[in-house]
């Protein structure tokens, strides 16, 4: 998102990221023509575009070349990393970002301080035992990851449950670090939630402003469904962490005229691929995000190379993974077509041999979008026997949604709408608090609307009254009634492994 100052010799991000910005072609002067010409003419940018094709194209062979290899050496991943790390030094523009501190850090590090606190306590035995998914994760972790210094297994590919590799590598570093526990197990994931917290506020205060960000983040540090996920030793709560990051970079470094917000954020979209699959939704509000811009700008040459730079990092992070998926569907997509639910067999097993696709139609639509309100959710992983959101919290989501329809905020919105729909209508059988995980920033977020909004009409006592019900509300249900009859699937020991456990 630089202009072409060419006949000086001087880019934009050589001068500082895009402060020059109001200097590009705006949207009539046709937006390819420009950027071939921006291209052609910079010297600076020719040299950025041959090392993002040499990036990409280094993790496009190790695609390629690995695809069918269950284990290698390791020094691919290697590769991999530093030319991710090559990218984003040579595409980051020379001007520093400096943030300035203030109060309000403080306040973000107690809540962050909380949040870890309510994610680690009794780790090890709250819930009391692991879900057998968990031990199935612990298990492949243990024995694939590096089984001998020479060799270790491919994280470009699927394995356990038809879930990217990666992120076994990470569970296998806390467990070598903090003991192969239970709780050192299921402590990166504590982790990942408790940065969620960050991530979400940094994105609601770009889009609603600060105070609606912190009642946010207040919000989701006691949120009983995001304490729980943060609590099992699976990587679904690293959705709450991936989504927030990529669209808060992006709106944040467009907005601060810095295109390095675009490499963060194509890091964090491309880190996304291998993780939970509902997180996958970040595609869908990233679409969205980019249309709703390039609408309202009229620097569209400018945000087509913004664009592109995050398109360049995600692609580059991601392509040895894509490689894979294109190479082997079945593989990847395995775990999807399971749980779909409009499979004529899956419909006849959850109906009955008297198949009416109309009253099907409306179990699947009360299911997905009541469990939010109205209707207990059915995860063994955690097994509530509650809707997703309780009390206070309940009306005020639904006020949420309401307001910011009317502002005209329909990013949260659209975010909520497309986890339903993917996670709870489409397959079977909803609600599943596993399905919406990634859906509670923006959950967190609505609730946090009508609640600055009381802040802003001079009804600071209210605001403050329902911010402490809510808070006190979700940690009573889950420290004490959830914590009195936790879910039954949960009741798994730490997997005998040999040279591991004993």
């Amino acid at each position: 998102m630089e202009d072409n100052n060419s006949k000086n010799g001087k880019s934009a991000d050589s001068a500082g990221g895009i402060t020059e910005i109001n200097e590009l072609p705006k949207r009539h002067e046709g937006v390819i023509k420009k950027l071939w010409k921006i291209a052609r003419d910079d010297e600076n940018r020719v040299f950025q575009i041959v090392v993002a094709v040499a990036c990409i194209t280094a993790n496009f062979l190790i695609g390629v070349f690995y695809q069918d290899k269950i284990f290698f050496k390791g020094w691919q991943v290697i590769i991999w990393a530093i030319s991710l790390i090559f990218l984003f030094v040579e595409l980051v523009p020379k001007r520093k970002i400096v943030l300035k501190p203030d109060r309000v850090w403080a306040a973000i590090g107690a809540i962050l301080l909380a949040g870890f606190f309510l994610r680690v306590v009794g780790l090890g035995t709250f819930p009391p035992g692991f879900h057998i998914d968990e031990v199935g994760t612990a298990d492949f972790t243990l024995r694939h990851i590096f089984p001998n210094p020479d060799e270790t297994i491919n994280p470009f590919i699927t394995g356990n449950n038809s879930h990217p590799i990666l992120y076994n590598y990470i569970l296998r570093f806390f467990m070598d670090v903090f003991g192969y526990t239970i709780a050192g197990d299921r402590l990166s994931s504590a982790v990942a939630g408790t940065l969620a917290i960050l991530a979400t506020y940094f994105l609601v205060k770009e889009f609603s402003g600060r105070r609606s960000a912190i009642m946010a983040a207040i919000i989701m540090t006691s949120y009983n469904v995001h304490i729980h996920w943060s609590r099992i030793a699976l990587n679904n709560i690293w959705t709450t962490l991936w989504i927030p990051l990529t669209i808060g970079f992006f709106i944040w470094g467009w907005r601060i005229k810095w295109s390095g917000g675009a490499l963060l954020a194509g890091l964090a979209l491309g880190m996304t691929a291998y993780f939970y699959s509902g997180g996958y939704v970040v595609v869908f509000l990233m679409i969205y995000l980019i249309w709703k811009l390039w609408r309202e700008t009229n620097l569209q040459t400018g945000l087509a190379i913004y664009t592109g730079k995050m398109l360049a990092m995600a692609l580059s992070t991601a392509l040895p993974l894509l490689i894979f998926v294109l190479a082997k569907p079945d593989q990847f997509f395995l775990r999807a077509n399971e749980i779909n639910a409009w499979k004529p067999e899956a419909v006849k097993i959850l109906m009955g041999d008297n198949v009416n696709y109309v009253s099907f139609f409306w179990t699947q639509f009360s299911g997905a979008f009541g469990v939010y309100n109205f209707i207990p959710e059915q995860s063994g992983f955690y097994l509530s026997n509650a809707p997703l959101i309780l009390g206070a919290a309940s009306i005020l989501f639904l006020v949420g949604i309401g307001w910011a329809y009317y502002k005209k905020l329909f990013l949260p919105i659209i975010w909520i709408l497309f986890v339903t729909i993917l996670g709870g209508f489409l397959v079977a059988p909803p609600p599943s608090s596993s399905h919406y995980v990634a859906a509670i920033p923006a959950i967190c977020w609505l609730i946090a609307i009508p609640i600055d909004r009381m802040f802003s009409t001079n009804r600071r006592v209210w605001a403050i009254a329902l911010i402490v019900a809510i808070v006190v509300a979700d940690l009573f249900f889950y420290f004490y009634i959830y914590h009195a009859m936790p879910g039954r699937d949960l009741i798994f020991p730490f997997p005998q492994v040999p040279n591991f456990t004993s």
